[in-house]
């Protein structure tokens, strides 16, 4: 198994990062969340499994205050994940 940077590892998080560009649309927001809509990628949607390819429109999930916990998920399937949090 590689290992990590440990330099990576042992740098402190940044204490007030800067706010992300290009925030979704209100009905994609949720409280405890930072919902971004982004077009990079290819990245695998954690609610269908699919991937997410490049230039494709989609949106960037962050719990607040956890960077770690950053994914990219389709619109639609952000949008179930929603009515089942709620």
């Amino acid at each position: 198994m590689p290992r990590r940077h440990r330099a990576a590892r042992d740098r402190a998080a940044p204490e007030d990062p800067r706010p992300p560009a290009g925030l979704a649309a209100a009905r994609l927001q949720a409280p405890g969340y930072v919902v971004r809509q982004s077009v990079k990628g290819p990245y695998r949607c954690p609610g269908c499994q699919q991937m997410i390819p490049a230039g494709t429109a989609h949106v960037v999930v962050l719990e607040d205050g956890d960077p770690e916990s950053r994914r990219h998920w389709h619109t639609p399937c952000w949008e179930r994940e929603l009515r089942r949090l709620r």
